[in-house]
C-alpha cells in the first residue's frame, strides 16, 4: 500500500460521509475556480459570488446543479480557515481572483464571534471527555506510613 493510498484510508476513517461529500464540493470549487478558491491561500469571496458562478456554469457548461454549487459555497465559507481570512480584513475577490471590494468591520465581528462560539463549543466537548476521577493524584492507592 502506497503512503497516498493510507492517508486516503486515515481519512476515511476520520470523517464522516457529509465532511467527505463536503470536501469533494469545496475541491470541485477549486477544480472550476483556482483563482479563487485556493485551500492554501483562502480568501475573502466577491458578495453575491454565488450568481456569478451560475451565470459562469452556464457559458462554460460545467456539470454542477445550482444546489451543489450553493452548498459547495457555505461548506467554504463556513471553514475556520475562511473565517480567519475575514477577521484579517481586506479585500474581496471575484472569480477571476480580482479585487472586487473588502470585507467591513461588522464582517469582521462577526466571523470573530462565529469563531469563539466554535472555540467554546469545542473547549465543551474536551471537558465533557475527561474522565470522572479528577486527576492522577487522586487515583493513586494511599499506603501507610510506618
Amino acid at each position: 500500500m502506497n503512503q497516498q493510498t493510507t492517508q486516503q484510508s486515515i481519512i476515511q476513517e476520520q470523517t464522516t460521509k457529509r465532511q467527505r461529500k463536503n470536501r469533494r464540493r469545496v475541491n470541485r470549487l477549486c477544480e472550476y475556480w483556482p483563482e479563487l478558491f485556493n485551500l492554501s491561500e483562502v480568501r475573502p469571496l466577491k458578495n453575491g459570488v454565488i450568481s456569478d458562478m451560475l451565470q459562469e456554469v452556464r457559458t462554460r457548461n460545467i456539470p454542477v446543479g445550482k444546489g451543489a454549487l450553493r452548498g459547495a459555497v457555505i461548506t467554504y465559507t463556513h471553514m475556520t480557515r475562511y473565517l480567519k481570512a475575514l477577521i484579517a480584513g481586506g479585500p474581496r475577490y471575484d472569480l477571476n481572483g480580482k479585487q472586487c471590494g473588502s470585507v467591513t468591520d461588522a464582517e469582521k465581528a462577526a466571523a470573530a464571534e462565529v469563531l469563539v462560539k466554535r472555540l467554546e463549543e469545542v473547549r465543551q466537548q474536551n471537558n465533557q471527555r475527561q474522565p470522572c476521577g479528577g486527576d492522577d493524584s487522586d487515583n493513586r492507592q494511599r499506603g501507610t506510613e510506618t
